[in-house]
């Protein structure tokens, strides 16, 4: 039979694991979870060891539940997640957090079209800090990868996707198709002083264990800024300039135009 009467074969349907980490999110990740069921091929959830009912209810929503033992580390909670995972793409979201698609089936589509050579891809993400939406913060973020590709979160806190070799994940450009929400710089009682705190005190710890790394002090400073403590801010993002310039390269975590 000649090659031109020989029937098409059927493209492969590529496999969506949507991953997530959560800790005391009942109310939040039923949303979080019903954007997810029509786009990916499973939902795994690992509870750091929520007090709430939020384990029962991502089970009883269909997600595959882990526990893990939380050890101040957002990295190693993440790599928890993704070794549940089977798909050949990997989504990776946080409870107060939904997907959006434009059409049916838009991020399927996106990990088709994507070259064998991109290891990932960025979505916007859309992070509205007040209850109505008016005020919105939107930014291009590295949520979507290949699974077994030995890409990897790194850092205990404001966590880094890298590549089998340590090296930050470059991924294509964000595409307009799909999109996700994220509700959790909305004001909530304590909730960001208390995540604040949180932060700070595991970048004071990663510091402490890696003191040459810019990103940490960056990151610091960043949180100082946030919190209004500018006069301790300062020295935090000059020792991160220093140390970037010193490295010679750009690292993983930093926006695209800084140091400039």
């Amino acid at each position: 039979m000649s090659r031109k009467n020989q029937a098409p074969q059927a493209k492969r349907i590529v496999r969506i694991s949507a991953c997530m980490i959560v800790r005391d999110e009942a109310q939040n990740i039923g949303r979080s979870i019903a954007s997810l069921l029509p786009v990916a091929d499973e939902v795994i959830v690992v509870d750091t060891g929520s007090t709430d009912d939020t384990a029962a209810v991502a089970a009883d929503m269909g997600a595959e539940v882990f526990s893990y033992e939380w050890r101040d580390d957002f990295a190693a909670a993440r790599n928890e997640s993704l070794r549940h995972a089977s798909g050949d793409w990997i989504l990776y979201l946080d409870a107060d957090e939904q997907l959006h698609e434009a059409t049916p089936g838009a991020l399927r589509s996106l990990c088709g079209q994507l070259t064998k050579t991109a290891l990932g891809g960025c979505l916007i993400v859309r992070s509205a800090s007040d209850s109505e939406g008016i005020t919105e913060t939107v930014a291009e973020q590295c949520r979507l990868f290949r699974n077994g590709r030995g890409i990897h979160f790194d850092g205990r806190v404001h966590e880094q996707l890298r590549t089998n070799d340590g090296k930050p994940l470059a991924p294509a450009a964000a595409p307009e198709q799909a999109w996700i929400e994220h509700s959790g710089y909305i004001p909530a009682g304590d909730l960001m002083e208390r995540k604040g705190e949180r932060n700070r005190r595991l970048l004071e710890v990663a510091i402490a264990e890696q003191p040459d790394e810019p990103a940490h002090y960056f990151n610091l400073g960043r949180q100082l800024v946030w919190e209004s403590d500018h006069v301790a801010a300062l020295p935090a993002l000059e020792k991160a300039i220093a140390l970037w310039r010193t490295s010679g390269q750009r690292r993983g975590g930093w926006p695209k135009r800084w140091p400039p």
